[in-house]
C-alpha cells in the first residue's frame, strides 16, 4: 500500500525504511521485486535502509552507515573502503578481528598501490 502511495503521489525518490521486517521470505521476496519493478519501470530512485545483509546484497549499490559515517559502498557485489573527508578509512567488518581499533598500519605506497601493514613486533 506504500508502495502504491509512493508512486501516485509522483515522487522521483522512494524511501523505505526496513520495509522487509517482520516479513516471512515469500513477504520479503514479494517487497524486494516491487522495489525492483518500481525502479526498473517507474524510474524512481529507491533508497532502502536495512539491517539484513541479504537484502542490502540484492541492490546494486550499497553504502554500509558505521558510526555514523560512511564506513563502505558496495558498487555491483563489490565493498570499497571510503576515505573520509578527514582522511580516515574504515576496514571492512571482516577485517576487524585482525585489525581492532587502535591498531597502528604502516602504509607503503607504489605509484597508485597502497598496501597497509600492521607494525611489526620489531618496529615496538
Amino acid at each position: 500500500m506504500a508502495i502504491a502511495a509512493a508512486l501516485s503521489s509522483g515522487a522521483r525518490l522512494v524511501l523505505a525504511d526496513e520495509p522487509t521486517s517482520q516479513l516471512d521470505d515469500a513477504g520479503r521476496e514479494h517487497v524486494m521485486k516491487l522495489l525492483a519493478q518500481v525502479h526498473a519501470e517507474f524510474g524512481r530512485t529507491v533508497v532502502l535502509v536495512t539491517h539484513d545483509p541479504s537484502m542490502a546484497a540484492r541492490s546494486a549499490r550499497t553504502v554500509t552507515i558505521r558510526d555514523g559515517r560512511v564506513g563502505s559502498e558496495g558498487v555491483q557485489g563489490r565493498e570499497y573502503a571510503v576515505v573520509g573527508r578527514d582522511g580516515s578509512l574504515q576496514l571492512p567488518p571482516e577485517l576487524f578481528e585482525e585489525f581492532p581499533p587502535g591498531t597502528l598500519l604502516d602504509v607503503r605506497r607504489d605509484g597508485r598501490e597502497i598496501t597497509l601493514l600492521p607494525r611489526s613486533q620489531e618496529s615496538s
